[in-house]
């Protein structure tokens, strides 16, 4: 009679033997030796089967950040990540990637999209206006004076942004900064908290 090795090494394993229909314990069929050997078998740890033997993890880093610049909310930061990512106002129904804490009537649950695209050591942001009520501006490099221009992207356009770009998504500002320039989400948001922005207008 052949018996599977789970029930020879199981102690309280009772099997009927066919031949005599006598029970008996195959376990106590084994050598002392033998049964220690289980034994100490049986007492070690139990390998962790929930995730991949040598799994690694890669941490997602930040290419860069936005942050919200406005008089008429807290200041916030987000991180900006290597691919799109969806801008817009915090919603429960229609969520997106980056979703901006504002009570702004005219800022979008998707406003904008920002791409990071990486080439070779540098990473180029591309910004879009993703088909929004209101659109979406960006600050241009023609100055009139002191003061900076903001022109509405047009349909379908998508276009390279710099670090320090302002953007004005309904009657929100944000400010675009880059792994460039800083490297960490405070460090940031407390450049941007230092400059002086005109304050927000609908345009």
């Amino acid at each position: 009679m052949s018996l599977n090795n789970k029930i020879i090494e199981n102690p309280k394993a009772n099997v009927k033997c066919p031949s005599c229909n006598e029970f008996f314990k195959p376990f106590e069929l084994l050598t002392d030796e033998q049964k220690k050997e289980i034994e100490e078998r049986a007492n070690q740890p139990k390998e962790n089967t929930d995730s991949p033997k040598n799994e690694i993890k890669f941490e997602r880093k930040p290419v860069g950040w936005l942050v919200v610049h406005d008089e008429k909310t807290h200041s916030q930061t987000y991180d900006l990540y290597e691919g799109l990512q969806v801008v817009g106002k915090k919603s429960e129904t229609l969520q997106c990637d980056i979703m901006i804490e504002i009570e702004d009537p005219y800022l979008s649950r998707n406003h904008f999209t920002i791409e990071a695209r990486k080439s070779g050591n540098r990473v180029h942001y591309l910004l879009k206006d993703k088909q929004s009520a209101n659109g979406t501006f960006v600050e241009t490099k023609v100055m009139n004076g002191f003061t900076k221009q903001l022109r509405r992207l047009r349909d379908g356009e998508e276009i390279y942004i710099e670090d320090g770009a302002i953007i004005q998504a309904g009657d929100t500002k944000i400010i675009f900064k880059s792994q460039d320039s800083v490297n960490n989400k405070a460090k940031a948001s407390e450049l941007v908290k230092q400059q002086e922005i005109p304050k927000t207008v609908i345009l």
